[in-house]
């Protein structure tokens, strides 16, 4: 068999870059990769990293310690983080901000996930496929009596239309003790028309 492996190395002992035989995989500080290009590392640096000197900005790849995880990571060269796009034939359909926020087909996202769509009904779909509830959980640690829990906001181009609003009672020793209301928008103001009680009285 003359089949060899193609391999790299700074001294005799040590291989940096090895090419498989059979099929071509080219591993980087491993020996037998299974991919068709894997880097392995084993110390606390970056695995990888991608540079941009015309913006300055790069991206790494590397490994987290507590709790374990890897670490996609965006830096501007300057000091400070860059945005991440995640794109399509040149076009970001997500993004993720320096400052924390999401926005799918929303490249300037001023909450912590923002949807932009164009299409009828576009939204959010949660399904499970098991025999098992879904769920939206809104919680809150605001304190203090009548303190605004959550909120469910129905905008027209921006201008509240309509709220549906749930409030911590009037017992600030007692969370549990609070109301629904639902409200409308009535002369630019959000008028309440409907409360549930915690008692049930509508």
């Amino acid at each position: 068999d003359n089949k060899l492996h193609i391999t790299c190395g700074t001294n005799s002992t040590t291989k940096r870059i090895t090419i498989q035989r059979d099929d071509g995989k080219v591993g980087v500080g491993i020996d037998a990769p299974t991919a068709k290009f894997e880097v392995q590392n084993g110390s606390n640096i970056e695995v990888l990293r991608l540079k941009d000197t015309h913006f300055n900005k790069y991206l790494t790849i590397r490994g987290g310690g507590s709790p374990n995880r890897m670490v996609i990571d965006s830096y501007e060269g300057g000091g400070g983080g860059a945005d991440i796009d995640f794109a399509s034939n040149g076009s970001t359909k997500l993004r993720i901000t320096s400052a924390g926020n999401i926005g799918i087909n929303q490249s300037t996202p001023t909450r912590n996930l923002h949807i932009e769509g164009t299409a009828h009904q576009s939204g959010i779909i949660i399904h499970t496929a098991g025999n098992h509830s879904t769920a939206i959980d809104m919680d809150s640690n605001r304190s203090g009596a009548g303190s605004g829990i959550a909120e469910l906001n129905f905008k027209w181009n921006g201008t509240t239309v309509g709220q549906i609003g749930a409030y911590s009672g009037s017992d600030t020793s007692n969370k549990d003790d609070g109301h629904i209301h639902f409200d409308t928008a009535s002369a630019g103001s959000i008028v309440e028309r409907l409360r549930i009680a915690s008692t049930g009285q509508v």
